[in-house]
């Protein structure tokens, strides 16, 4: 399942109006987004260039069943899923790369189907 941004935004928005009153469902929402970038920065999702291969490390999370790597080319859009992997895992080997190319990396760590955590790489080129 691929979990979009916009997802996270429309989940925090539908959670806030079951509650009672607009300030509960506002803090809500911020308390969602706190989440989020808690774990975000928590991730640390780093790139490193061996033998024409990038390696894709970031930290675990507690209580992660799945991690998804997707993979774009510098200023292009959407992301590609590349990998699902098991939720203990912390590094990917993507050997499918071109040298004259620039990328850019996302993991999403997820629990059961629902998004926990999303990290961002910065971009690297392969060669």
């Amino acid at each position: 399942m691929k979990v979009e941004r916009a997802d996270l935004i429309q989940d925090a928005l539908l959670r806030a109006s079951a509650q009672n009153g607009a300030k509960v469902g506002l803090q809500r929402i911020a308390q969602v987004f706190a989440e989020h970038i808690a774990y975000y920065q928590a991730l640390g999702v780093s790139l490193s260039v061996q033998d024409g291969s990038i390696q894709v490390t970031w930290n675990n999370v507690p209580g992660t069943t799945q991690v998804q790597v997707e993979r774009r080319e510098l200023d292009q859009t959407p992301s590609q899923l590349i990998a699902i992997l098991d939720g203990s895992s912390t590094s990917f080997g993507d050997t499918t790369v071109s040298g004259s190319k620039s990328y850019v990396y996302d993991v999403k760590n997820l629990k059961n189907s629902d998004l926990v955590a999303v990290g961002y790489s910065k971009r690297v080129s392969a060669s």
